[in-house]
């Protein structure tokens, strides 16, 4: 290195270090930058060295072989000098590979702690799991040692009873035998007999057997039959008392036989020598004064227990059955033999019952199936002794077919119906018996209650017993228009009651009282008011404890708060009745004086104002019961009683019975009632279709003529119902002519199968996409006559009628008719007319007239969509009606008709009680509507704004709001984050909302469009209507209406949810809104809303609070308050914060883990799992399946059955299927669902069996 001299005074340089060859970035100078400097360095010092002394000596250049020069100055070496962009490249190679390594080094160490993780958690579950098996298997041996211990006591107590009883036995064997011992005697084994040790051992093996059952004798009625199904005696008495063990039930006799022949000629048998010594007495027991069966008693004599009566009983029951003995007073050629047996259990008899039920129809469809030439298609089924019948096991044969069984297993198929008592095999029957399906089918099904009103089409009200049987409990259902029928049937009775009231007179059902013998009903009839029908089947064969009891509990029906109320009662008194003349009565004739049974019944119903009403004179004697049996005689068992009824004297008309197929008579009596003025009927509202060719001449000026042509040219569409074919009217004609019971049980037949035809053709005409069928189909199965009886339990007619009118005036009225449309007015005046009317053209017309419902209900003026769509596609009147809606936007002339829409209240529930259990539907004229689409294609595109929150409108769908709540529950399970959500309800919505906000929002919006004619009659659309309708059960109402939108017009929907949408967006942009602290920190939304269903949502409840009474605040600007009791608030999993909040004056606690929130008809809950929303689906869509069962298996294309299916089961889901999670176990239910439908309606269910196996 040279060195330089630091004294030198011409400003020599000092010491220079030296220059490295490596360039160096120091203080954000580039390489190069330094370079550069250090050579305008030198350069500097040797311009100094030459100025030094004016002849200096220049100092040599540095030499070029010093080690800092190299690598710059040398270049004729073999290898060239490194650049500092070369050394760059090694670096960051150098660091690339380093990052590399470093990046494999940490996914090897990362993948060992993933692994260590997985390890960590594993051995925590296998812990757990061990843990918990280590408790079972503790709590197991403490229970181990306590039965150990217990079983160690009991082993000690058995050996010290075994010691005693060596004991014994020793002392036996040493003792002799004790003088004057009797030894035991068998049942009916004479003392000087010597006895036999075999017999006593079997005698005492039985003995034993009968006190201690073996376990297939232990179990219930039911079972026991199928284990041992050829046994009776002590397997058909289960559930007896021991009194009813040790009875015998004999019988053989008519049917009604007097008691008095009974006794006698069973004590003619009894007293047999052969009998005397198994008898404890001598008589036998009848209850009522008629029957066909008696019963014989035993009791333990002294020395015997329950085998040894059971012993007399069976030698008994043998004596009898080998005897064949015959009643005298029943014999015939055809009558059996007397019979003897024990008394069985319910489920005995319901067993035996089945069996003969079995046997008996099989009889029956024999003798109807016959050949062209009349002979019987299987002769041999038509004899009872072809059949083989278990009567134990309830099971019946035909040679190689089995029918039918209580007991046995059911077999797989379509051809089994059951039944209360068991099984019947269809297809069994049919070959049996020759009969085909359909007849059979109809054999089995029970008795219809439309036969009554069919035999009797001039009644209005019926009175029925014995109606067959069907579900426990109250059932209503109409018959085909004519009839209403209210049945009921007490559980524990085999036969019901009915009432049926003709719908021209039938209003509903206020009040319903039943007993075990009968119902009664408080009825409202049209222009009557309020009367008590009651049906009433009184016991028979009992005592007069029993029967007194009956009567009594009908009695109360009839009392208390009912007392007032006109009655009619019919009952079945089940006693005969006797008439006298009688002066003072009120019709000439009363009661005779009967037995104690017929006595307690008129004194109680007496008591409580009711009345006989006796028949005339001359069918005093009349029967109204006749016995099936022909050679018996009919009494008069049946009456009717009234109260505060002007009713004539009862006709007995005996022939009706062979039109019903009973055994009872059809009492008539003539009712005179105090009708009130005619009802003054709403206009009707059902949709009207043209009828008639429109004419060519006419000429359209105004909307009268419109409505003039809807008036004369078009009317509503008639129901398709079942009208008899003539083939089958004759029958019913001949039927009346001859009153034989073979005609009218084949006019009956005729009738049953042309209705099946008939009903099977609409089946199939709905799976041809006949809609207007499926729409009579599902109404007359919807159908609830009378549902607002409830409305009328505590309130009258006028009552009812002020409490819906001040109910609808509270929500529906705001300010005065006269303030508001004042106000109104100065909105208009804020629209002057802009000079940017554009007319609508035949097209635009079209395309409305395209998107409105044809079916839909038709306003005061009778305006319908099908006759507008006529109109507009005929030639000379359809510019007409163009320029006529041209003519009447841009003038804004509303029809002060239009004004008026009718009124139809509709139930929220399924029984409302209370006005706010209806909801208000107003209908309008279908000409405004179409105005109204027409005016909303141009308007409502300037009033539309994007949101973020709400979940309504254009381009939005109910299934954001669903997908949104799914995402919601789905982060805060897996991030285990708290979360409390709360549903809002708003309070009356459509119809308290304020219009001027809406007008407000029409006008501001629409500013600078030029659309001022088309926002001038959308506000228009908001001056005061009226609602003008009937209430139900109630008279007619006429309501004023100042606030809330119209529901039922086009624009209400998506104006509404403008509404909710401007406040609530202004609501989030708002700074008490931002001031709450959000979320988890980052959480951008924390609202959404679909209509007047309001979901907020927080991570703290009093941050909740806050919101929601920023929402009530808000929505009070728009007159709208929340329904503070219909709050629901659920909360996540890992909540736990307070429970409850107050929100107004309503205090709202959490809902419980186990209840859900409905968020748009979708159940959801914090606590669910993810696939909870797609299972409450699927139970929706499998439900639609078992409703539409019918229409799906019917016979018909598959393609067509597909296309039904997939718009009545598929499209219960379809609407929200997409937003909710499918978990693998919910797709495999739905393939399942799909799959089990697609073979059952589609009749591939053997497909099905051999999958199966």
């Amino acid at each position: 290195m040279e060195a330089v001299n630091e004294e030198d005074d011409g400003g020599g340089v000092g010491k220079t270090e030296p220059i490295s060859p490596v360039p160096m970035q120091e203080d954000g100078l580039h390489a190069g930058d330094m370079m550069a400097e250090a050579t305008r360095t030198r350069k500097r010092e040797r311009d100094r060295l030459r100025r030094g002394d004016g002849g200096g000596e220049i100092k040599e250049e540095p030499d070029i072989e010093s080690p800092t020069k190299r690598a710059h100055e040398r270049h004729d070496d073999d290898e060239a000098p490194l650049s500092g962009k070369e050394l760059r490249d090694l670096f960051a190679q150098h660091l690339l590979s380093v990052k590399q390594e470093l990046q494999s080094a940490w996914g090897d160490v990362r993948g060992r702690l993933d692994r260590v993780e997985h390890e960590g958690v594993s051995t925590k579950e296998q812990v757990a799991l061990l843990s918990g098996r280590v408790s079972v298997n503790e709590k197991d041996n403490v229970v181990q040692q306590q039965e150990l211990a217990r079983q160690k006591g009991q082993i000690g107590d058995l050996e010290t009873e075994v010691e005693g009883l060596k004991k014994q036995m020793a002392e036996i064997k040493v003792q002799p035998p004790t003088t004057g011992q009797t030894s035991f005697l068998l049942p009916g084994q004479r003392p000087d007999e010597a006895p036999d040790p075999w017999a006593v051992y079997l005698h005492q093996r039985r003995r034993a057997e009968s006190v201690q059952p073996r376990p297939d004798q232990q179990t219930g009625g039911e079972n026991r039959g199928r284990h041992v199904p050829g046994r009776v005696g002590d397997n058909d008495q289960s559930g007896l008392s021991d009194e009813d063990r040790r009875t015998l039930i004999i019988g053989g006799w008519l049917q009604d036989t007097k008691r008095e022949i009974i006794e006698s000629e069973a004590a003619s048998l009894l007293a047999s020598a052969d009998l005397k010594p198994f008898l404890d007495s001598d008589k036998v027991i009848v209850f009522g004064p008629r029957k066909s069966f008696a019963v014989i008693k035993f009791k333990e004599r002294e020395g015997e227990n329950f085998s040894h009566v059971k012993e007399r009983m069976w030698g008994v029951i043998k004596y009898v059955n080998a005897l064949k003995h015959k009643w005298l007073s029943a014999s015939s050629p055809q009558q059996k033999p007397a019979w003897i047996s024990f008394l069985k259990s319910k489920g005995a008899r319901q067993r035996t019952a089945h069996a003969s039920m079995l046997r008996r129809i099989a009889i029956d469809l024999a003798s109807d199936a016959k050949t062209e030439e009349g002979t019987p298609k299987c002769p041999d089924a038509i004899l009872p002794e072809n059949y083989d019948v278990d009567w134990a096991a309830g099971t019946t044969w035909k040679a190689q077919w089995k029918l039918g069984s209580s007991s046995h297993r059911q077999p797989r198929g379509d051809e089994i119906k059951v039944m209360p008592g068991g099984w019947v095999d269809i297809a069994a029957l049919c070959q049996a018996t020759g009969a085909n399906t359909s007849e059979v089918m109809s054999t089995l099904e029970r008795q219809p209650l439309e036969k009554v009103n069919n035999a009797c089409p001039e009644g209005d009200l019926f009175f029925v017993q014995e109606v067959s049987r069907r579900a426990p409990g109250w059932q209503t259902h109409g018959d085909d228009d004519r009839c209403v029928w209210i049945s009921f049937q007490h559980p524990d009775q085999w036969r019901g009651t009915a009432i049926g009231i003709a719908n021209d007179i039938f209003d509903s059902v206020v009040e319903r009282r039943s007993s075990k013998r009968g119902c009664a009903v408080v009825a409202r009839l049209r222009n009557f008011g309020r009367i008590i029908l009651a049906s009433v089947h009184a016991p028979t064969g009992v005592s007069n404890d029993i029967y007194s009891a009956a009567l009594q509990e009908v009695g109360k029906m009839f009392g208390d708060k009912w007392r007032h109320l006109p009655c009619i009662l019919g009952i079945d008194v089940n006693e005969e009745i006797h008439w006298r003349e009688d002066g003072e009565a009120s019709m000439g004739a009363d009661v005779c004086v009967g037995n104690s049974n017929f006595q307690a019944m008129t004194d109680n119903l007496l008591h409580h104002g009711l009345r006989v009403v006796p028949p005339g004179r001359d069918q005093w004697q009349q029967p109204t019961h006749f016995p099936r049996d022909c050679t018996r005689q009919g009494r008069q068992i049946d009456l009717v009683l009234v109260r505060h009824v002007c009713i004539e004297t009862t006709q007995i008309d005996a022939e009706r019975r062979h039109a019903i197929g009973t055994d009872h008579a059809l009492l008539k009596n003539t009712i005179s009632l105090r009708c009130r003025t005619n009802k003054v009927w709403s206009p009707d509202s059902r949709p009207r279709w043209l009828c008639r060719e429109l004419p060519r001449e006419e000429i359209l000026v105004d909307w009268d003529d419109v409505r003039k042509l809807a008036k004369s040219h078009t009317k509503a569409r008639v129901s398709d119902k079942y009208r008899d074919d003539q083939t089958t009217a004759d029958a019913f004609r001949d039927a009346k002519d001859s009153m034989q019971p073979e005609a009218w049980k084949r006019a009956h037949k005729m009738r049953r199968q042309a209705r099946r035809q008939w009903c099977a053709s609409r089946r199939e005409r709905i799976l041809k996409g006949d809609w207007f069928a499926y729409r009579d189909h599902k109404r007359d199965k919807n159908r609830r006559p009378g549902w607002w009886g409830r409305l009328l339990e505590q309130r009258t007619s006028k009552e009812i009628t002020d409490e819906v009118q001040q109910h609808l005036e509270e929500k529906l009225k705001g300010p005065s008719s006269v303030e508001w449309d004042q106000r109104l007015h100065c909105l208009l005046g804020e629209l002057p007319d802009d000079a940017g009317w554009q007319p609508f053209n035949w097209e635009d017309i079209g395309a409305a007239l395209s998107e409105m419902r044809a079916n839909s209900s038709v306003g005061e003026d009778g305006i319908g969509v099908d006759l507008l769509r006529h109109v507009h596609q005929h030639e000379q009147l359809g510019s007409q009606l163009v320029d006529l809606i041209n003519d009447t936007v841009k003038a804004t002339h509303c029809p002060t008709s239009w004004d008026t829409s009718l009124l139809a209240l509709l139930a929220k529930v399924d029984v409302p009680t209370r006005p706010k259990d209806l909801r208000p539907i107003s209908m309008s004229s279908a000409a405004q509507k179409c105005i109204n689409k027409l005016v909303m294609g141009r308007v409502f595109p300037c009033l539309r704004r994007p949101s973020g929150a709400s979940c309504c409108g254009r381009t939005r769908q109910s299934a954001d709001l669903i997908g949104g709540i799914t995402r919601l529950r789905d982060i805060t399970r897996e991030w285990k984050l708290p979360m409390v959500c709360a549903k809002l309800d708003v309070k009356g919505a459509f119809d308290r909302v304020r219009r001027d906000a809406a007008a407000r929002l029409l006008i501001d919006r629409t500013r600078n469009y030029a659309l001022n004619a088309e926002v001038r009659w959308l506000v228009r659309q908001l001056g005061t209507n009226f609602l003008d309708g009937s209430v139900p059960g109630g008279t007619r109402i006429q309501v004023e209406c100042t606030q809330g939108i119209k529901q039922g017009a086009p624009e209400s929907a998506e104006l509404f949810g403008l509404l909710m949408g401007c406040q609530i967006d202004n609501m989030l942009d708002s700074p008490q809104w931002i001031r709450i602290p959000v979320p988890w920190g980052d959480v951008p939304l924390c609202l959404l809303f679909y209509q007047d269903d309001v979901f907020v949502w927080d991570e703290h409840i009093h941050s909740l609070k806050k919101r929601i009474e920023l929402v009530a605040q808000v929505l009070g600007e728009l007159g709208l308050e929340l329904a503070e009791e219909k709050t629901q608030i659920i909360a996540s999993p890992h909540y736990t914060g307070n429970r409850s909040i107050w929100i107004g004056d309503q205090n709202v606690s959490v809902l419980p883990p186990e209840e859900t929130i409905r968020v748009v008809g979708v159940n959801f809950s914090f606590h669910d799992s993810p696939g909870s929303q797609a299972k409450d689906l699927l139970a929706r869509a499998r439900a639609a399946a078992a409703l539409h069962s019918d229409l799906l298996g019917e016979k018909a294309s598959w393609c067509d059955k597909a296309k039904l299916m997939q718009t009545l089961v598929f499209g219960t889901i379809a609407w929200s299927a997409g937003a909710v999670h499918w978990t693998s176990l919910e797709l495999m239910m739905a393939n399942k669902i799909q799959y089990e439908t697609l073979l059952m309606k589609t009749g591939l269910g053997g497909i099905r069996e051999r999958v199966d196996k």
